[in-house]
């Protein structure tokens, strides 16, 4: 295979595969192809522009992104997770060498070498425009609810103003969507109030946490939470006002958030209820809750 190619890294960890394989040595032959691969998948997501809010984002996951960007092809995403699955073997410290078959590694370098093979051919002029564009598509994407988003669940567990305002992530996102109508602050303060296992009620609104009060935890199968539905509802009839005014804004996960906001809206007028944003509670201190 031509070394003067534009992944030579990631040719660097192949070959070298390749050599541990010829020695017999299945374990590190899978571990270099695993780093080839990794090596890969970055460099591609860095070619195409396409980024992730935090750092901590898994190789499944942003193989599944390089697909949904249009970078690779059903075949190359195929071979990727192929690679993925089977070269996780060379890390897994708990099997025994003999649980490690030179098969193993053979087909692991076959799968990389066919890949590496289709993707020095790609125009990543192209795959770029493609990828740009697909970043700021209004879609009801599943990403929308990934942990990986950087405020993911960050003030779930705040349920008073006072607890919000000692947070510095949440003043600034507040004051750039209260100030400068910034669509994508008010999603991400929606974003920072989705617990860590989202559950949804009965009419498909997405539910607030289990409530701790007094040492023991209280929790409504029936209830919404309004704390998420608020910056929801906000992002949406922000959306809308700048669309009329032939305003330019952030389209990525938009379509989600009028979905979201469609079913609370339904919801809420269906039942004749106007939700409200605190209601007293017991404690004299003010929550989030609704009337339902």
């Amino acid at each position: 295979m031509d070394r003067n190619v534009k992944f030579k890294k990631a040719m660097t960890y192949f070959e070298k595969g390749e050599k541990m394989h010829e020695m017999e040595e299945p374990r590190l032959a899978l571990s270099s192809i695993r780093n080839s691969l990794e090596i890969l998948v970055k460099q591609m997501c860095s070619l195409s522009g396409i980024t992730f809010d935090t750092r901590e984002i898994s190789m499944d996951e942003m193989i599944n992104q390089l697909f949904i960007s249009n970078v690779i092809d059903e075949r190359e995403l195929d071979l990727m997770h192929r690679i993925r699955k089977n070269s996780n073997q060379g890390d897994h410290v708990e099997l025994d060498e003999d649980e490690i078959s030179l098969d193993s590694s053979k087909e692991a370098i076959e799968h990389m070498k066919e890949l590496l093979s289709m993707v020095q051919g790609t125009d990543y002029g192209e795959k770029t425009s493609k990828a740009m564009k697909s970043n700021n598509t209004p879609m009801k994407n599943p990403d929308y609810y990934s942990r990986n988003r950087r405020y993911y669940g960050k003030w779930s567990h705040c349920m008073t103003k006072e607890s919000l305002q000692t947070i510095p992530e949440y003043i600034e996102l507040y004051n750039k969507a209260k100030e400068n109508e910034d669509i994508e602050a008010m999603l991400n303060l929606a974003v920072g109030f989705l617990p860590n296992e989202i559950t949804w009620n009965s009419e498909g609104l997405v539910n607030m946490p289990p409530i701790r009060f007094n040492g023991q935890f209280y929790y409504n199968e029936k209830s919404y939470d309004d704390r998420y539905y608020y910056w929801i509802a906000e992002a949406v009839t922000t959306a809308i006002k700048l669309a009329d005014e032939g305003v330019e804004f952030p389209q990525k996960y938009i379509a989600t958030a009028i979905w979201e906001a469609a079913d609370y809206f339904v919801y809420a007028f269906c039942l004749e209820t106007v939700n409200t944003d605190y209601v007293e509670d017991v404690d004299s201190k003010k929550h989030w809750y609704n009337r339902s």
